[in-house]
């Protein structure tokens, strides 16, 4: 069996030796879950990197079946898929959670939001979400939004003069910021964690989302990756700031909070971005959007906008 060399690379970059163990592994797993579940695993989707195909079982039922790096991102999809009601996510059919697997439905006809128009994706979005944001549960195995701020004081600690394109006055603002809006979340909700185009998909009846992160946090956060996809190559600036004024306006959300996060999770997705390759210059870009939206100057002081 020949895999893509991108979902290759992917795996050995993200997992070192332990993803290149795992694609040696995965052909006999493909082949050991075929028997187990009594399916016929068919030529998979375009692979990123997950292996994900879709699936017939012996009752000719169609399903996808997902193969993961077994780590704690699976897992959280697994715990969020658990929690998120099927009629707007994805359904979990079954999981082999020690081998990384899961058999999940077939959304059909299965086209992602992407295929929309622009002035049709905050109504589609806005539907899904009011869907899945369901109240925190007292206990859960899910992280929280402070594994993000976490991950942004990591990489100011590793890179102290900045990564990439950002600074290291970004760096900082971005965590005082994150860690302002963090502390001050009053009502935590399930959120997906990577709420975006292609992970909103056309079911039967209704749009239906699929792979999240799996994350326990405030509303506002959640829609960050949709603002900052898809975006025109001009006039970028008006979408973020369209797409971001009517779902606070559909869904009662609070506008000057929601540009904050944007802001903050901006800088973080250019410094995860970053690589020898360059970095994503849309995420980076629209650091300028929010901070400019949100009417706060880097030189200014951070502490007293805030509070």
């Amino acid at each position: 069996m020949k895999f893509p060399a991108e979902f290759i690379q992917n795996n050995i970059h993200y997992h070192q030796e332990k993803g290149s163990e795992w694609l040696e592994r995965l052909p006999g797993l493909i082949r050991s879950m075929e028997q187990l579940w009594e399916i016929q695993i068919l030529d998979p989707f375009e692979l990123s990197i997950n292996f994900v195909a879709p699936a017939i079982g012996v009752d000719l039922q169609k399903y996808v079946v997902k193969f993961s790096f077994p780590d704690q991102g699976f897992k959280d999809e697994i715990n969020a898929l658990k929690l998120f009601p099927d009629t707007h996510s994805v359904r979990l059919i079954n999981t082999d959670e020690n081998r990384g697997v899961m058999l999940l439905e077939h959304i059909l006809p299965g086209y992602s939001m992407r295929s929309m128009k622009e002035e049709q994706y905050c109504n589609i979005v806005a539907e899904v979400s009011a869907n899945i944001h369901l109240p925190a549960p007292k206990s859960s195995f899910l992280p929280s939004t402070r594994a993000r701020l976490h991950s942004l004081e990591h990489i100011e600690r590793n890179h102290p003069s900045g990564i990439g394109p950002i600074s290291k006055a970004q760096l900082q603002n971005a965590k005082l910021v994150f860690s302002y809006l963090y502390h001050s979340t009053e009502t935590s909700y399930i959120l997906h964690g990577d709420l975006h185009h292609d992970n909103i998909i056309k079911g039967e009846r209704d749009w239906k989302a699929i792979d999240p992160k799996g994350l326990i946090g405030e509303k506002e956060y959640d829609f960050i990756p949709f603002l900052l996809n898809e975006l025109p190559e001009e006039g970028y600036e008006r979408v973020i700031e369209n797409r971001a004024m009517t779902l606070c306006d559909v869904l009662r959300l609070d506008y000057r909070r929601m540009l904050l996060w944007g802001y903050a999770h901006a800088v973080l997705a250019t410094s995860w971005s970053v690589s020898d390759n360059g970095y994503e210059t849309s995420f980076y870009q629209s650091i300028h959007v929010f901070q400019t939206l949100a009417e706060f100057e880097l030189n200014s002081s951070i502490e007293k906008f805030i509070k």
